[in-house]
């Protein structure tokens, strides 16, 4: 049976301009420099532009008006005017590097190459002899790297004077694996042998150009170092592009890969794509591309045109002819445009990293006036339990957990632990995303400038998850609509609707311009009474964040109402633990955002398909780095500042040091004494000693929540829906309503079935574990394999 069938598909394929573009963007201004040289080389209509006087500006502009009028002898639907003015985008025929005085800073690296090669060689675990052999290889580099001498005579002398016997095969053999040392094709005995060695072991090439490009090595290495392009390209059978491309590849490749450095004094130097200057409070950025190579159309190719327009009725080869600068006019038109759009994309994208800096600093200004006082803070805190029986403030803090600091370190070091290899891929993914994002060479720890949290702790910023950003939805609604909706939620529950005072009293949406006073606009809930009268101090508008936030200060107010009750002594009404408190505010932010619940309450499409990978990478860079924050450089900065007293001159030597090795994070500039970062966070002022509480509620979170999915509601953990389960209403009651008058490890596990574990938290991310692994293949780790 015959059927027939239509599809619909929509597909977007980049343009031959945006490809090349996006090739253009990623080279630095070396690499560059060598591209234009090359398409200088393949392309006979572009011709580097020399300096121009007034008078030959004067010519060329008689001459433009000449090539406006040329137009295609058969009548095709072309002029060379469409290619040199093209509506869609704005470019010059002629690029030039920027007109700004000319820099030329060059940054010094002092280890010699040899002491770098020697450290590379001392990593092969070898034997004395051969150890030996690898010392000579490299005391016999010239100064391009080459091995200047044959590598039997070195093995001849070996044996001659130190009496050292080494097989020639064993010898090529270890010659082979210095030749892969860094830098690549090192120790090689001619060019080709070099180029034959980098391109078989590119990290990142065209599979197929590197295929061709080893092969034209191989088979026609004559023609390629007479640049016999178009021979080549019969021999070989490529196309324009394929030989292009090829070429390209092989250009890239470093011929001198000793540069000129070995044994010497002189250093290795290194030419920025930027200069950076710090003009009084601000950044001055200049592109450092006044040596780049100018290029323009080329007149006698426009002339050419021109002879062949009066010459009437053309010839096959005469069309051919005209073909042929027909495309290499599209192709210089196009690479004069990528060059110039890539260096307006290059600086917008500095400029927007030094804006993001100028913030970022910014906002760690006021810990310079907050330092003394969290000295004396620090000083009295302690002074005040110590009268208690306490022997500091942080011991106090831990025993509401009836647990020792150590006994407390040690949970927040195991939840690191538990969470370290998804943290670590995650991290190693941002430092690559990132880095393409702002095209900068990938760091080897995140600049917390780049992050969209500037302390690092949450990094939803970096993606934007279609689906889980309702923000378009929520705009059809009031910010009112948002705090009731999240209230409907409870009572869906079965919990019951709030007293009229919580909405008499609260102060839950922004200050009014005319308001004359400012708005602590951080969330909270507050119990006023221990009783019956709750309150929640917000500034909610109508989107994700607060839809989200919303109902998290909402599960402390339930959790408020829901101990309030004639069994609960009033000393005793309080979250099992304060994780306790923090982890049911979690849940039901987490709940809030699952895509049933959200195609329930109309804030999604009922077809719309949530991507579940994207969904898990958002929601993972909430949880996953909140994690080494909280329960690392929150927890032992603070443990350091009141169990350990640490001095007031070593705040912020001790903050970074933390911040590093939890996070993996790195200022961006030199943060000294003077000031006091860590005072920037509310909590180490305001609710002090205690981070550990938000680490502890992630892994409680994800313990109820999957407990609610599988053995409640017997629901994917990934799309659940809470709402209207009254099942999940009365779990949930039966958990708040004791408040603190069970030991919170025996609540945890009447609850739930199970005591504390992080191990709901990381196979919850499991399939993101496996994706990350995938996107990071050949990519460079940078923290440790295990914590």
């Amino acid at each position: 049976m015959l059927t027939l069938s239509q599809r619909l598909s929509q597909q977007q394929k980049l343009s031959p301009q945006q490809i090349q573009y996006q090739k253009l963007l990623q080279l630095n201004t070396l690499a560059l420099e060598q591209r234009i040289k090359t398409e200088l080389e393949l392309n006979p209509i572009l011709e580097e532009e020399m300096e121009l006087t007034q008078e030959t500006d004067d010519k060329e502009k008689d001459e433009d008006s000449t090539v406006d009028e040329i137009k295609d002898p058969d009548n095709e639907e072309f002029s060379l005017e469409d290619y040199m003015n093209d509506d869609d985008h704005d470019h010059e025929k002629v690029y030039r590097g920027s007109d700004e005085e000319q820099f030329h800073p060059l940054a010094p690296v002092r280890e010699t190459l040899s002491e770098h090669l020697i450290e590379q060689l001392n990593m092969l675990n070898l034997d004395e002899n051969s150890f030996r052999l690898g010392e000579e290889i490299i005391g016999n580099l010239d100064d391009a790297g080459y091995l200047k001498r044959g590598l039997g005579e070195i093995v001849n002398e070996l044996e001659l004077f130190e009496h050292i016997k080494i097989e020639p095969v064993d010898a090529e053999k270890l010659l082979l694996r210095i030749q892969l040392f860094d830098p690549l094709g090192i120790a090689s005995r001619n060019l080709q042998e070099c180029l034959l060695i980098q391109i078989r072991n590119m990290k990142n090439a065209d599979e197929y150009y590197s295929y061709i490009g080893e092969k034209m090595l191989i088979e026609f290495y004559d023609d390629f170092t007479k640049r016999r392009f178009d021979v080549l390209k019969q021999k070989m059978n490529l196309t324009d592009e394929a030989l292009k491309e090829t070429v390209n590849l092989i250009q890239s490749l470093n011929p001198k890969p000793g540069e000129g450095n070995i044994d010497s004094a002189e250093m290795n130097q290194i030419s920025p794509d930027f200069v950076i200057e710090k003009v009084e409070n601000d950044y001055v950025i200049t592109l450092n591309d006044r040596s780049m190579p100018s290029v323009t159309i080329s007149r006698q190719y426009l002339e050419m045109f021109e002879k062949n327009r009066k010459r009437g009725k053309k010839s096959s080869r005469e069309k051919e002819t005209y073909k042929f600068l027909r495309e290499k006019f599209e192709s210089a038109k196009w690479f004069i445009a990528c060059i110039q759009q890539r260096r307006d994309t290059l600086m917008r994208i500095m400029q927007a990293i030094f804006q993001r800096l100028k913030v970022w600093e910014a906002s760690k200004e006021v810990g310079i006036g907050l330092k003394n006082g969290l000295a004396n803070l620090q000083g009295l805190r302690n002074q005040t339990v110590q009268a208690l029986g306490y022997k500091d403030f942080f011991q106090y803090q831990v025993s509401d957990y009836e647990m020792s600091v150590e006994e407390m370190r040690e949970l927040c070091q195991s939840m690191i632990k538990d969470v370290w290899p998804l943290y670590r891929e995650l991290h190693t993914w941002a430092r690559y995303t990132l880095a393409k994002k702002y095209s900068a060479e990938v760091p080897e720890m995140l600049p917390a400038n780049w992050l969209p949290n500037r302390w690092g702790q949450d990094w939803q910023g970096i993606i934007k998850a279609e689906g889980l950003n309702i923000d378009e939805q929520l705009k059809n609604y009031s910010a009112e609509w948002v705090v009731k909706k999240g209230e409907d939620f409870y009572v869906s529950l079965n919990f019951p609707e709030l007293p009229q005072s919580f909405w008499d009293l609260s102060s839950l949406y922004p200050a009014p311009p005319d308001a004359g006073y400012k708005k602590n606009n951080h969330a909270s809930a507050w119990h006023m009474d221990n009783d019956k009268e709750v309150r929640s101090l917000m500034s909610v508008i109508p989107n994700t964040r607060w839809w989200s936030t919303s109902l998290h200060e909402l599960g402390h107010i339930y959790y408020y109402i829901s101990y309030s009750n004639p069994n609960v002594p009033i000393i005793l009404r309080e979250g099992a633990n304060r994780g306790f408190h923090e982890a049911i505010g979690s849940l039901m932010g987490l709940a809030s955002l699952q895509s049933p619940l959200l195609k329930e309450m109309g804030l999604m499409e009922q077809s719309f398909e949530v991507n579940k990978t994207q969904a898990l990478l958002y929601e993972a860079l909430d949880y996953i780095p909140f994690i080494p924050w909280s329960a690392g450089v929150m927890t032992e900065f603070e443990y350091e500042l009141y169990s350990k007293n640490l001095p007031e001159d070593q705040y912020n030597v001790k903050w970074w040091e933390l911040v590093k090795k939890y996070q993996g994070i790195v200022p961006p500039n030199e943060r000294d004494e003077k000031y006091c970062d860590a005072a920037t966070k509310t909590h180490i002022n305001n609710d002090a000693g205690q981070y550990y509480d938000y680490a502890i509620s992630f892994v409680l979170l994800f313990q109820f929540h999957n407990y609610i999915a599988n053995n409640i509601l017997k629901q994917d953990p990934y799309t659940t829906n809470y709402y209207g389960s009254k099942e999940v209403g009365k779990w949930m009651y039966d958990v708040l309503s004791p408040g603190a008058t069970v030991d919170w490890r025996v609540l945890l596990k009447e609850s739930t079935g199970t005591e504390m574990t992080a191990k709901p938290f990381v196979d919850y991310f499991d399939p993101l574990l496996k994706w990350l692994k995938e996107q990071n293949k050949g990519r460079k780790y940078t923290l440790p394999e295990t914590f």
